[in-house]
């Protein structure tokens, strides 16, 4: 997943990754940080 994941952001740009669609949406950052911290979470003792 993390392969996966990282090939699909380094084709976006920095503005890309921040943007978000409305106040009710999160931008890609803000969702690979909290899937990041969630994986970390799941697989430390």
């Amino acid at each position: 997943m993390k392969i996966t994941a990282e090939k699909a952001i380094v084709q976006l740009s920095r503005r890309e990754i921040l943007w978000c669609p409305n106040e009710h949406s999160n931008s890609v950052a803000v969702i690979v940080k909290h899937m990041s911290g969630n994986t970390m979470s799941r697989w430390t003792p």
